[in-house]
């Protein structure tokens, strides 16, 4: 006698015996990070097809966090957490190692594609130092294009699409707008110049939808052509550049600061590409120094004019909270800089 089997139930039954055969257990890696160093990254993923995501950003004080979820199998070896983690969604299985791919499963173009990549045993414990990060950072689409200022005076520009581009240009000049809005960086090479101006306004990536702090524009002229080429995008300042701007004091250890009758207040000029400190205690013109790692801060002795002026006690009282001493740094849309007796908030100057 047949015995019939619904079409139905044989698909059910072959399902429920399906089970995941790719790859299990711990990976390990350092991820970039478009305003830090990196993100140590720890991603277990289990025969039951969960997961555990463990992060934490380097050079900060601030806990790892966890994520746990499910994961689904894809054909090619792809592999596509449950979760809508920012940056890490998609991954492909290359050998004993994961490597981080867009949502279409393609490799993701960078410079660097050694740091999208996940691999079974734990990197060892990395010191960054300002010279091993980037001090500005901007990138575009269609064309994809992407340069980077770094701390040693050079500018990297890479751009794909119909042309392909790949320049390193010497910094030749970093010049602020009057009213510290943007800045214009420009650098030349034996192929031409690049001119990159970073306005201070926040910019979406019309891709990712990542939120940046600059918008950028770019203008390449190649020493073989006419007219020069036009690039558009978003930028930022990695840590620990973030603090490079214009800044007006608004707080010196708990006391609110406000401009003196005649306007006139203490502020900071960072200049974090070279490490120099300028700007005014008030009244009097000041200029210093200071050497920047991770987090920390330590200015050099100030030197000043010494002109007599109406808040010159205020301006004394600045001076001595900063001259010769260090403090943890945070900057965002405040500077803060403190110290066990002393903290002081500053405002970007707009």
């Amino acid at each position: 006698m047949k015995i019939l089997v619904p079409l139905s139930l044989l698909v059910l039954l072959s399902c429920s015996t399906l089970r995941y055969t790719g790859p299990t257990g711990a990976f390990h890696g350092i991820l970039p990070c478009a305003d830090c160093p990196g993100i140590t990254t720890t991603l277990i993923l289990n025969a039951d097809q969960t997961f555990s995501l463990e992060q934490r950003y380097v050079d900060r004080e601030i806990e790892s966090t966890v994520t746990q979820g499910t994961f689904q199998s894809r054909r090619g070896g792809r592999i596509v957490l449950s979760e809508a983690i920012t940056g890490l969604h998609h991954l492909l299985v290359t050998g004993e190692s994961l490597t981080l791919v867009d949502s279409l499963g393609q490799l993701i173009i960078t410079e660097f594609p050694e740091r999208y990549v996940l691999h079974r045993e734990a990197p060892e414990e990395v010191m960054f130092t300002n010279e091993d990060a980037v001090f500005f950072r901007a990138t575009g689409n269609e064309p994809f294009w992407m340069v980077e200022i770094n701390p040693d005076h050079t500018m990297h520009f890479k751009a794909l699409g119909p042309e392909e581009f790949d320049l390193t240009f010497s910094l030749t000049s970093q010049d602020p707008s009057e009213a510290g809005v943007s800045y214009t960086y420009s650098g030349t090479s034996d192929k031409g110049k690049l001119t990159v101006t970073a306005a201070v306004t926040p910019c979406s990536d019309d891709m990712s939808g990542e939120e940046r702090t600059h918008t950028v524009s770019a203008e390449l002229q190649l020493n073989d052509r006419t007219s020069p080429l036009f690039f558009q995008g978003c930028g930022v300042h990695p840590s620990p550049f973030r603090m490079h701007d214009i800044w007006r004091l608004t707080s010196l250890n708990g006391e609110s600061i406000e401009a003196e009758s005649q306007g006139l207040y203490p502020y900071l000029i960072i200049n974090a590409l070279d490490g120099t400190a300028t700007g005014s205690g008030g009244c009097n013109r000041i200029n210093g120094t200071f050497l920047l790692r991770g987090e920390t801060i330590t200015f050099g002795e100030f030197i000043s004019t010494k002109r007599a002026c109406p808040i010159l006690d205020l301006e004394g009282r600045f001076m001595a909270a900063m001259s010769g001493q260090s403090f943890r740094v945070s900057a965002g849309d405040e500077l803060t800089m403190t110290r066990k007796d002393m903290t002081l908030v500053f405002t970007p100057q707009r």
